[in-house]
């Protein structure tokens, strides 16, 4: 399954820096709507919503925010109670959705409220240059795919799903297939070879007698690291 895409047509600077961390933590890629707009919306992505607050849509002319309002999801993210309750209640009587005030939880559920359950559960989850493919069961980084035991990739996957808490030893084994399971203490052991192998060592934190974590806001910093 493909990755999901969500165009982040924000032109707020603050408010376009969270919906880039929301969409991070939940997986997702983001492309600039004025990249989207120059493409003709030509590349093979699976888009699923596209964001705009109220100067994204005074730049776009009325007949293309009309195609592209039919042809995909468009949230309006008013930066202001005044703006809310005027251009918001128009946009919403032209069936457009309105997020206000504008939260992780909200934008959690718009986006899943945009694809089917058996969409969200096969797509490829994207953090930055690593993408992990559960149908698949399988690890890429930079476009190389890794070669990692499946019980690594159960842990791994585990840890992505739970971003941000402690999940314990004792929660990992018993999600793990019941072939894998062994001891707690081997939990250990995986999680150094998921360091090494993904390269996710500096963002896999242990907490010393309860387990393991990945913090998102790390992650994150890790990507943009990367990425500079």
């Amino acid at each position: 399954m493909s990755a999901l895409t969500i165009i982040n047509g924000i032109q707020d600077e603050e408010m376009r820096e969270q919906a880039e961390r929301y969409a991070f933590r939940e997986g997702l890629r983001t492309r600039s709507l004025e990249c989207f707009l120059r493409e003709n919306g030509g590349r093979d992505d699976c888009i699923i919503l596209i964001l705009a607050d109220g100067e994204a849509l005074k730049k776009m002319k009325k007949d293309v925010f009309l195609v592209i309002s039919i042809r995909f999801p468009v949230i309006f993210l008013p930066d202001s109670t005044g703006e809310w309750s005027t251009a918001g209640r128009d946009l919403e009587n032209a069936g457009c959705r309105v997020l206000y005030p504008f939260q992780y939880a909200s934008f959690c559920k718009a986006v899943r409220e945009c694809v089917s359950p058996k969409v969200w559960q096969e797509r490829t989850w994207v953090f930055g240059n690593i993408e992990i493919c559960p149908a698949s069961r399988t690890v890429c980084r930079n476009g190389a795919e890794l070669r990692m035991r499946q019980v690594d990739f159960d842990i791994l996957l585990i840890l992505l799903e739970n971003l941000d808490r402690v999940v314990s030893r004792q929660y990992i084994n018993d999600r793990l297939p019941s072939r894998m399971r062994s001891s707690q203490r081997n939990i250990d052991t995986h999680i150094s070879s998921i360091r090494q192998q993904s390269g996710l060592g500096s963002v896999i934190r242990c907490v010393r007698s309860v387990g393991y974590s990945i913090s998102g806001e790390a992650l994150y910093r890790s990507f943009l690291s990367d990425a500079g």
